[in-house]
């Protein structure tokens, strides 16, 4: 699998997020339904559209990120 973005397998980023978030976050992200990695996630898309917006993101990639903006909350939500 690769990320949908940028061309490169996904798990070539586990390590940084493991730096950036900690372990205890990725083994988290494993499990749709729990609250703390969706919360995770929203941070993550929230920032990453911010800076898609600031910077020279395309809309494509803005739209995607809003997107997922909008799934993640939908799973907070139930």
């Amino acid at each position: 699998m690769s990320c949908f973005l940028h061309p490169v397998p996904v798990s070539d980023i586990y390590a940084d997020l493991a730096s950036l978030t900690g372990e205890d976050a990725l083994l988290l992200a494993a499990n749709e339904q729990n609250a703390a990695a969706l919360n995770l996630r929203l941070e993550v898309l929230n920032l990453m559209l911010q800076q898609a917006v600031d910077g020279s993101g395309n809309n494509y990639e803005k739209d995607y990120l809003r997107s997922r903006i909008a799934v993640t909350e939908e799973a907070l939500a139930l």
